[in-house]
Order: structure tokens, then C-alpha cells, then sequence
């Protein structure tokens, strides 16, 4: 028997099928061991990163505490030796602190006045009858009856 070229073509199309198929097969294995690796490397530099970040933290919180300390204590001789200077400095820090307890109190009242004024003048400014009674009542000489009493007005006919 012998073979018909078209068998022949098939077997080869075959072939060929299969080996692409193991080469692909070949090449997603190795894709994922790779893909493993990294992601290995990766967890493991998350941990590195994770471990220099704390080392980091306490040793900038342990210099802070340090420099503090340090300065805490240039602090203290510099009063020693200069403490009319700092005594100065604390009466002008008592004066800053009374001044602007005066100041917040005078903001308050000012605030206050203004809200006062605004509120009057928007009361008149939406009823011209109170505005037309203030300004009666102004006028109105003192020991006068007030405008706004009906038994003194006089009546019109």
C-alpha cells in the first residue's frame, strides 16, 4: 500500500500541531515559574521594605528624642547664663497673652455691637412704620409721651 500524498500532509499537519502545542505547553510552564519567582522576590522585598521602614521609625523617633534632650539643655545654660533676657522674655510673653485676652474680649463686644446695628437696620429696612416710630421717638422732645402710646396721639377726624 502506499500512501496518499494527502495522509502524508495530514501526518505532517499533525506534527507540526502537536509540537507548537508542546512548545506552548513548554512556554506557559515556564511564564508561571516565572511568574512564581517574581511574586516570591516581590513578598520578599515587601518584608525588607517593611523591616527598614520600622528600623527607620525608631531610629528618627530615638534621634528626636535625642535632639530635644540637646536642645532642652542649651536651653537651660543659655538661662543660666543670660536670665535677665529670659526674664524679659517671660514678661513680654505675660504681656502678649494679657493683650490678646483684652483684644478677644473687645473682638467679642465689637462683634456683638455690629450684630446689634445690622439686625436694627434690617428690622428697619423690612417695616417702614418702625422706622417712621424711631424716628418720632427721636425727635420727641424728653418728658414727651411716647409716639407709640395711642391715648396721647391725637385722633384725626
Amino acid at each position: 500500500m502506499s500512501e496518499k500524498p494527502e495522509d502524508k500532509t495530514t501526518d505532517e499537519a499533525n506534527t507540526t500541531a502537536a509540537a507548537v502545542e508542546a512548545k506552548v505547553s513548554d512556554a506557559t510552564q515556564a511564564l508561571r515559574s516565572f511568574a512564581d519567582k517574581v511574586k516570591a522576590q516581590m513578598s520578599e522585598l515587601g518584608t525588607q521594605v517593611g523591616e527598614l521602614s520600622e528600623k527607620l521609625s525608631h531610629e528618627l523617633s530615638t534621634k528626636a528624642e535625642q535632639v530635644r534632650a540637646s536642645l532642652n539643655s542649651e536651653i537651660d545654660e543659655l538661662k543660666k547664663e543670660h536670665p535677665e533676657a529670659f526674664a524679659k522674655i517671660d514678661q513680654m510673653k505675660d504681656a502678649g497673652e494679657d493683650g490678646l485676652t483684652s483684644l478677644k474680649g473687645r473682638l467679642n463686644k465689637l462683634a456683638g455691637d455690629l450684630e446689634k446695628g445690622m439686625g436694627g437696620l434690617f428690622a428697619s429696612l423690612t417695616d417702614p412704620d418702625k422706622k417712621h416710630d424711631e424716628a418720632a421717638e427721636k425727635d420727641a422732645a424728653p418728658g414727651a409721651v411716647d409716639a407709640k402710646d395711642d391715648s396721647a396721639a391725637p385722633k384725626s377726624a
